[in-house]
């Protein structure tokens, strides 16, 4: 089982959050002061507030952020791709990558494998590489 610090951490490392900060959650009991049985009426009780209710705007966040965390789940497991660090963002299907990486050939793979993911229909490539994006500060010449 993993300590509260690794969880911690993944958390951080995954999601860029401390799961530990209340400003990310909706609503927090306490099972030290109520019973588990309190707890879920407690749920029960907020999910059915209005500001809780599905709507096709919600349904169509849930699957852009689904989306958008697959295809960061398959690169993170193809070896050509494991260590890019760029923006994903999914949009009703579109998947757009944006960001640098060390050269075309992570380009042509991030792509490939945002492509391959389930529910990507297109992918809009963005991606640039390091050594074209230049300096302002090389000396021409």
């Amino acid at each position: 089982m993993l300590s509260e610090e690794a969880h911690t951490a993944i958390t951080k490392r995954h999601f860029g959050v401390n799961w530990k900060d209340s400003e990310h959650y909706d609503l927090v009991l306490s099972t030290e002061r109520l019973t588990v049985e309190e707890c879920v009426d407690e749920v029960e009780s907020v999910m059915k507030r209005p500001g809780f209710q599905e709507t096709p705007e919600s349904v169509r966040m849930v699957e852009d952020l689904s989306l958008e965390w697959a295809v960061r789940s398959s690169l993170r497991r193809d070896a050509r791709t494991a260590d890019v660090a760029i923006t994903v963002r999914g949009d009703g299907g579109v998947v757009h990558l944006s960001g640098v990486v060390e050269g075309l050939i992570q380009i042509a793979a991030a792509a490939e494998v945002a492509a391959a993911t389930e529910g990507v229909t297109s992918v809009d490539n963005q991606l640039k590489a390091a050594a074209s994006t230049g300096s302002r500060y090389r000396r021409e010449g």
